[in-house]
């Protein structure tokens, strides 16, 4: 027993044994982290390419929000095409967030991938942009209107490789990328400012005058309703 360790001692010290150490420790060492290096380069790949297509989404949708018949990837639209003029007071929520003090109103939000048409203004503008994400992607994407700023957030999920991912990690791994992109209109948040100031001031005297919250924001939708043009 005593003379086949030496001789296995004596292999291990030779060049033939440090092949056999090599190939039983040392190459699986390096086959199982170069397996972790590509796992972890698809992990980084598929956040990256769901973050990208989260930020084209909510730029498409956020650089021509001020008009729902442009293209959505020219900006091009028709002579004449354009939303009501009051879009942005009854669509967009505005006048609810002047009478709620900045946090009346309700947010927008669609499905993706996109299957079926928005029936409101805003849904529809988020649709025109959903629809050129790829199918693979999941998620949503939503328009908050917020009185001093709007936002548009796209939440991506792509789904490739989720069950291999789970198996190898023990626990689910979200790809999720998401974006936000503010709608920037220099001219009209001024006057969203302005209105903001004079509809306070009228609820104010409104108020003096014994008229209602209610009754007040009826009216101004109404007269608003009526004079806006087809969108």
């Amino acid at each position: 027993m005593n003379t086949k360790l030496r001789r296995w001692l004596r292999s291990v010290q030779e060049e033939e044994g440090s092949m056999i150490v090599e190939a039983s420790l040392i190459f699986p060492v390096i086959f199982y982290c170069t397996l972790a290096i590509l796992f972890f380069a698809m992990l980084i790949y598929q956040t990256v390419i769901s973050s990208h297509a989260a930020a084209l989404a909510a730029e498409r949708a956020a650089a021509f929000w001020d008009n729902s018949h442009k293209e959505a990837v020219t900006g091009a639209y028709d002579k004449g095409r354009h939303d009501g003029m009051y879009w942005r007071l009854l669509d967009d929520r505005l006048l609810d967030k002047v009478f709620g003090g900045g946090f009346g109103g309700e947010n927008y939000m669609v499905q993706l991938p996109a299957v079926t048409a928005g029936e409101s203004l805003p849904e529809r503008k988020l649709m025109r942009a959903a629809r050129l994400v790829p199918e693979a992607f999941h998620g949503k994407m939503s328009y908050e209107n917020g009185l001093l700023d709007r936002r548009i957030t796209a939440a991506l999920d792509k789904p490739l490789y989720q069950v291999m991912f789970r198996n190898m990690s023990g626990r689910e791994i979200s790809n999720e990328g998401q974006a936000v992109t503010a709608v920037v209109e220099p001219a009209e948040f001024i006057r969203a400012v302005e209105f903001a100031r004079y509809m306070a001031a009228k609820l104010k005297e409104w108020k003096g005058q014994g008229v209602p919250t209610g009754e007040a924001e009826d009216i101004l939708k109404k007269a608003a309703g009526q004079t806006a043009g087809p969108s």
